[in-house]
């Protein structure tokens, strides 16, 4: 909610390139409340992702004026708000994946849920409300996707991942939304891909490849993940 008002009061590039520095918030909050202290390699890493994604968003075009600073406030926000998810996620460890997100997508159907059909009591719609999804079949089958695809199954994923591999990895995969972006502009939409582009986009890959490849000291017997994300 917070990034959809920033978004209105500030362009799409530069809300792409603010929301793309949210690994860097995720690393600074785990190794605030989690004890996860970045390896070396991490603390290069994450930020040349950011670097990446802003060349990306630059060879899209770089759009911006008529900004408002309220805009970079939601933005902001809205990257602490994401990161502190990431971060409750991993203290909720004596939780599965399929828990955390049944609780989040509970909590969020009762809040939005209630909103909604209070805003369509108020004016009388609330009817026609409820029978959008099945009277209007495109928009039921938007529902699903963005309520089965895009958030049960994705939140579940994420939940898994940070349980897994800790919150600075996962967080460093948020910069291939941007990459993925692109490329399904240029193959779907046909829109132009420039060499900056693909020079971020190749940035970018290197980041997460750094930020997530283990540490190992010389002559060691292989560690697990979960030792690894301890020591950190």
């Amino acid at each position: 909610m917070l990034e959809a008002f920033g978004v209105k009061y500030t362009s799409a590039s530069e809300a792409g390139m603010l929301v793309a520095a949210a690994p860097i918030v995720a690393m600074i909050l785990a190794a605030v409340f989690l004890r996860q202290k970045p390896t070396k390699l991490q603390i290069v890493a994450i930020p040349a992702t950011v670097a990446g994604v802003a060349m990306i968003v630059f060879g899209s075009g770089y759009q911006a004026g008529g900004s408002q600073p309220v805009g970079y406030v939601f933005l902001i926000l809205s990257m602490f708000a994401g990161n502190s998810f990431l971060v409750l996620s991993a203290l909720a460890e004596g939780f599965t994946a399929i828990e955390k997100t049944y609780v989040m997508m509970a909590m969020g159907a009762a809040v939005y849920g209630a909103w909604g059909l209070i805003e369509h009591l108020a004016a009388g719609t609330a009817t026609q409300w409820l029978a959008l999804p099945f009277s209007n079949p495109a928009f039921g089958g938007a529902v699903l996707y963005l309520g089965v695809g895009c958030s049960c199954v994705a939140f579940a994923l994420e939940n898994f991942a940070v349980g897994t591999i800790g919150v600075t990895r996962a967080a460093s995969f948020g910069g291939l939304i941007t990459l993925v972006t692109v490329v399904c502009g240029v193959t779907i939409l046909r829109e132009p891909f420039s060499w900056l582009q693909a020079a971020g986009g190749a940035v970018v890959l290197i980041g997460v490849y750094g930020a997530n490849r283990a540490p190992r000291a010389k002559n060691a017997a292989p560690e697990t993940e979960k030792t690894l994300i301890t020591k950190e």
